[in-house]
Formats: structure tokens, sequence, C-alpha cells
């Protein structure tokens, strides 16, 4: 008798961890979805390169600084946040359903069974920040890409246990070839240097 209740408190254990593991991956792609959307809507499609970055010259005619649109990104990182953010608060009051037979790992069963909720609560607000990269595009140029990057946590909840999932997501806002020698320091961002990352 001992045996089999050890062994029905361990299949139930185990059948805990599959659902939650697949609970972790549905909302995972769920919230990427909804961070991804937010970023798809305040993307300007009017906006280019230089909408995002005034480009200096020398006298030479080599690249000498880079002024970036701090208010404008800021602007765009701001409804970004807001709006990734009412989607996963959305997204938090309906919460995730799997079938229990999926927990199972049989084609069988597979989206048959009583269905399990389970709950999703925001952690803390979707973080957004501008990222850029430089590489080189061939002799003497360089390709300067500006991202919009964003990040969401959530706890996935059931009755036996809870798990935190975060995902990423950047999506590009605008790119451009600089043509000529690059410095090592060019960018000038006002007051908000230490939330962009400017330097090659």
């Amino acid at each position: 008798m001992v045996g089999l209740v050890f062994t029905a408190v361990s299949a139930l254990s185990n059948l805990n961890k599959t659902l939650l593991s697949m609970a972790e991956a549905r909302a995972a792609q769920r919230a990427l979805s909804e961070v991804n959307k937010a970023l798809e809507e305040v993307m300007n499609k009017s906006l280019t390169y230089s909408d995002f970055v005034s480009v200096q010259y020398d006298a030479s005619g080599a690249v000498s600084m880079l002024s970036a649109n701090t208010i404008l990104m800021n602007r765009i990182a701001s409804d970004a946040s807001r709006t990734a953010q009412a989607n996963i608060d959305a997204l938090a009051e309906q919460g995730i359903e799997l079938p229990l037979g999926a927990a199972l790992g049989t084609s069988v069963f597979s989206g048959k069974g009583p269905r399990v909720k389970f709950e999703i609560l925001p952690v803390g607000t979707v973080h957004t920040n501008f990222v850029t990269e430089f590489e080189t595009a061939g002799i003497n140029q360089t390709r300067h890409k500006i991202s919009l990057e964003a990040t969401a946590t959530v706890r996935i909840v059931i009755p036996t246990g809870a798990k935190l999932v975060t995902v990423r997501i950047s999506a590009l806002m605008a790119e451009s070839i600089l043509v000529g020698s690059v410095p090592d320091s060019f960018i000038q961002v006002g007051n908000t240097s230490d939330a962009l990352n400017f330097a090659p």
C-alpha cells in the first residue's frame, strides 16, 4: 500500500512538472507575441535613420560625430513600454489553459482531458531601451543599426507551484551605411548617454 501511494504521489509530481514546463513554453510564446505587437504598433514606417541620428562630418569628409535624437527615442521607447504593458496585462486576465492529456507526452491524448488553467501575473513593468550595432559593410564602410529592445517578465501560477518567465525581443528601427573611418567615440546624446549604446 505504501509503495502504491508513493508511486501515485511521484506520478502526480512528475505530471505537475510537465504541466508547468508546458505552461512556461506557452506563456513565453504568448508574452513574446504581445510584446512584439507593441513594437510593431509604435514603429513608424515613415521614420528614417536621419530622424534618429544626425551625422556630422569634418573638413576631410570623415564622420566626426553622431548626435542622437533622444527626444524621439525616449518617446518611442515610452510608447512601446506602455503598449506592451497593456498587452501583458490583458494576457494576465485571460490566463492560459492546457488540456491535461497533453502532459502525458503522447499524441493519442494530446488535446484531450480536462483543461488546466494557469494564472499569469505580470512582474514589474516592461523595460524598453535602444541598442545599436556597428558592423563592417565593405571597404571603408560601416553599417550602423538602431534597434528597440523590450524585456518582459511574467509569473506562471498553479496550485502546486509557480515559475518566472522572461522574454526579450528587439526590432530594427533604422540603419545606414557610414562611409569613411568611424572614430572610437563620437556620439552626443545629451543627458541620456548612459541609456544608449552608441559606441562602435
